[in-house]
């Protein structure tokens, strides 16, 4: 299979199956304690650890980790402050939580970028420190789980038996919320923190609607959520969805149609038995009681050989549907191999991977005809809030040039190291550019909050981010050197040609303060000698505070300015047209084709 040729595939494997196996357990326990919520709070809470961890330039990853275990902390002394509601501790640390990483995001608006990988899960997050982290994580989930199995049994089920008991409960339960916001944190960069609570309770609800022992729901539970989490990824590999949202997809299907074959077995078995209405009874009645009733595992005899069949046929559909899924994503050789079949004397086209479509402009000004340039971001999608797909990722190891900003792409760095292949030339056509722009955002420490990325919004500065591209595929193809030089001076001399008209048209202006939906025009105003006043600040998804707001109406009205400029609905910045997004499609077309050759 093509895809587990890739490193970050291999990781994502591994990474996805120890944390499905712990995770789906974990589940099983939560679901009897009646906590199914607390994975869903306790995700929330590490969003709180991983705003700060970004804040204060510390490694959000292990912040989040810490803060998650914090939260699984103050939500058990909660729980034992309303007994008889303990239910509320859920609510009431969740709220706390996520209140604080919305205000925390707040603080720096540069800290909200990277925070699609956290929210929706991404493969690309998955590095080996990660990794390392989950293996850890997995192992102490499985030795606590192993060497407390029946005091964890006994306390699941009748807590206040097992006090009496001489159990030290009020330990045993806190070490278990512990482990709990471990696991939670854990998985946060295989589902995300918006939809970890799918890969702990789907399985664990599905497990034990058809498990006639409590050792089995472990099992079943484990099972399912292995499953999903495998056939998610090779899914989400096949057709370029996210990984996160498709994992939780397939675990809900699993458990949707395991409940229909689960139904269908008890009616078969009420047909054909005269315990009939014990069968009938016991598919409504409670796990606890249910399935650990002698009179119901004998009325349920006959269903339950029934759904072990099933289970089995099941297990093995679900492993032909990965497979299957694997090989519709097959397109060709090793990373690095993607020409491979291609005749010794052929003249072989660069392969470019550009980020956004300011980048895809210029690379393919620069390249002409002698590469071919494939857009990763499609238009019409924010290249803040994009994260690669396992495809994009796979598109990007067989590059020879990847081309990107380095600045609006919080996702660029880890897909770099992630993507591996040591000979591909990465072009930041932005490194090295000064980025404090005055009048920009500000921090409490009046520092400013973060990079401007907008600097191709600047003539002056894509002369410079053209050049830098122009170096990068004179880097990687020589021979064509003369080329790329050629086309870059043509096409610096446009954007030569608008700063001329820029200066022209703006140098006799009267006013020099102009109102913009948020704060991208800082490098031109600069160039030029203007005045942004931003409704809000570098992100375009920010949402003004009222104070500010007050302040930029009291500015408006008293230079008398008309006009606001903004964006219109549905228009990212950087977009594409739709003749580009056909080329992004056809680049990976012309990609898998050249893969296909390969083999």
């Amino acid at each position: 299979m093509e895809m587990l040729h890739y490193d970050f595939m291999q990781r994502a494997f591994l990474a996805g199956a120890l944390i499905a196996l712990v995770a789906s357990a974990l589940g099983v326990y939560l679901m009897l304690r009646r906590q199914a919520l607390m994975a869903d709070m306790l995700s929330h809470v590490s969003l709180a650890g991983i705003a700060a961890g970004a804040y204060l330039h510390w490694n959000p990853t292990l912040t989040g980790f810490a803060i998650a275990i914090v939260g699984a902390v103050a939500v058990e002394y909660v729980r034992r402050s309303y007994k008889t509601y303990s239910e509320i501790s859920v609510a009431i640390i969740m709220v706390g939580g996520l209140s604080s990483a919305v205000i925390i995001m707040n603080l720096n608006q540069s800290v909200n970028k990277s925070f699609s990988s956290y929210l929706f899960g991404s493969v690309v997050a998955v590095n080996r420190t990660e990794l390392i982290l989950m293996l850890a994580v997995s192992v102490l989930a499985a030795l606590f789980f192993i060497l407390m199995r029946r005091p964890l049994y006994q306390m699941t089920f009748d807590e206040d038996t097992a006090k009496t008991s001489g159990l030290p409960v009020n330990w045993l339960s806190l070490a278990f919320s512990v482990v709990t916001g471990m696991i939670v944190a854990a998985a946060m960069p295989i589902v995300g923190v918006l939809l970890v609570s799918s890969l702990v309770v789907l399985p664990a609800a599905l497990a034990i609607r058809l498990a006639s022992s409590f050792s089995m729901a472990i099992v079943f539970s484990m099972a399912f959520g292995l499953g999903g989490v495998w056939s998610g990824l090779s899914a989400s590999y096949a057709f370029s969805t996210p990984p996160g949202a498709t994992i939780a997809l397939i675990l809900l299907a699993i458990l949707l149609v395991g409940i229909g074959l689960k139904k269908g077995a008890l009616r078969a078995a009420k047909r054909k038995s005269r315990l009939g209405q014990n069968v009938a009874a016991a598919e409504e009645a409670p796990y606890e009681a249910a399935r650990f009733s002698s009179t119901a595992r004998v009325a349920d005899k006959g269903g339950v050989a029934r759904m072990k069949s099933y289970l089995a046929k099941a297990a093995l559909a679900a492993l032909a549907v990965s497979m299957a899924l694997a090989g519709c994503g097959q397109g060709g050789a090793k990373k690095g191999d993607a020409n491979a079949g291609t005749d010794a004397g052929a003249q072989r086209k660069l392969q470019v991977a550009a980020s956004f479509y300011p980048m895809y402009e210029f690379a393919s000004q620069v390249a002409g005809g002698l590469a071919e340039v494939t857009l990763m971001v499609p238009g019409g999608v924010e290249p803040h809030d994009w994260e690669p797909t396992p495809k994009d990722m796979a598109l990007l190891s067989k590059a020879d040039v990847f081309v990107y900003n380095g600045i609006v792409e919080s996702w660029a760095g880890q897909a770099i190291s992630s993507a591996g292949r040591g000979d591909r030339v990465d072009v930041e056509a932005s490194a090295g550019f000064e980025t404090d722009v005055p009048g920009g955002e500000q921090a409490p420490d009046g520092k400013p909050a973060g990079a401007d990325p907008h600097v191709w919004l600047s003539p002056a500065l894509a002369q410079r981010e053209v050049e830098r591209i122009r170096d990068g595929l004179s880097k990687a193809d020589p021979a064509h050197a003369a080329d790329f030089e050629a086309n870059a001076e043509a096409y610096i001399a446009k954007l030569r040609q608008l700063d001329a008209e820029f200066r022209t048209a703006l140098g006799p202006a009267k006013r020099k303060t102009f109102v913009t939906q948020h704060a991208a025009f800082g490098y031109l105003a600069r160039e030029y000698g203007l005045t942004q006043l931003p409704i809000s600040g570098l992100s375009p998804d920010q949402e003004p505070t009222p104070a500010q707001m007050a302040s930029v109406v009291k500015e408006i009205q008293s230079l008398g300015i008309s006009t606001i400029f903004f964006r219109g609905a549905g228009r990212p910045e950087g977009r594409g047209d739709d003749r580009e997004r056909d080329r992004r499609e056809d680049g990976r077309a012309r990609s898998d084709r050249r893969s296909d050759e390969g083999r």
